[in-house]
């Protein structure tokens, strides 16, 4: 999905209050960091569940191409810290820290037609070798500390915490029927006809199936301005600085 502009703009949630005891209803259509720069990030997301008061069900719709590490680690704590049974809906793309936050789910539902994503933590960072050195080590900690054990917690014996990691290295994309039976996903669902589209040169992904890199088979999108592409170059920077 693609970024939009960081100024005059709120994060790409919707949520649907629960009515006479039935589920209430989460969507996170956006990339995932801090809520001053119109991202969804963990304030959004407890703000959007104190606002839902107490119900006894979740349905929370993903369709977002990923972001901050740790504002995403944030919000998958607080979905699977929740008492309400949460039920993750991927409509059409969970990639990277998107990921991480569909395994809160009690149950884990992936459309026919949508996709799934893990790779390695990337950074940006700046200095001599001693800096660069600290930003390696804290990339290692993240993935083996943070979200090797959060994926492997959910695929159990079907995906070991080592093959995780080499899928990670490798920029791994599963389609609905390879997350199931990678342990990803619990179940297949009924396609959904939302469109996905994945910037490269704003995310750094190597390995983006050409379904996601196609404008047009991802639909019609609108044309960035140049006062656009430069805001979603300085929200890639903040993103990775905020990682460093």
């Amino acid at each position: 999905m693609k970024p939009r502009r960081t100024q005059n703009r709120t994060p790409n949630i919707i949520v649907v209050n629960a009515k006479d005891n039935a589920p209430a209803e989460i969507l996170i259509y956006d990339d995932i960091g801090p809520d001053w720069l119109g991202m969804i990030g963990s304030k959004t997301i407890a703000q959007a569940l104190k606002d839902l008061g107490n119900p006894k069900e979740i349905t929370v719709r993903l369709n977002s191409p990923g972001g901050s590490v740790f504002e995403g680690v944030a919000i998958y704590n607080q979905f699977k810290n929740h008492k309400a049974t949460i039920n993750m809906e991927i409509d059409s793309l969970a990639a990277s820290i998107a990921s991480i936050i569909a395994m809160a789910g009690d149950q884990i539902r992936i459309a026919g037609n949508a996709m799934m994503m893990i790779h390695d933590p990337m950074a940006v960072t700046w200095g001599n070798a001693e800096e660069m050195q600290k930003t390696v080590d804290l990339l290692k900690q993240v993935k083996d500390n943070m979200l090797i054990p959060t994926y492997a917690a959910r695929t159990g014996e079907k995906t070991s915490p080592e093959t995780l990691g080499q899928l990670m290295t490798e920029e791994t994309w599963f389609s609905a029927e390879e997350a199931v039976e990678a342990g990803l996903a619990d179940e297949v669902s009924a396609n959904k006809e939302v469109s996905a589209y994945v910037d490269t040169e704003v995310f750094g992904y190597k390995h983006v199936p050409e379904k996601f890199t196609d404008p047009k088979a991802a639909g019609q999108l609108p044309e960035l301005d140049e006062f656009t592409l430069r805001n979603l170059a300085e929200r890639r920077l903040e993103l990775a600085a905020r990682t460093s």
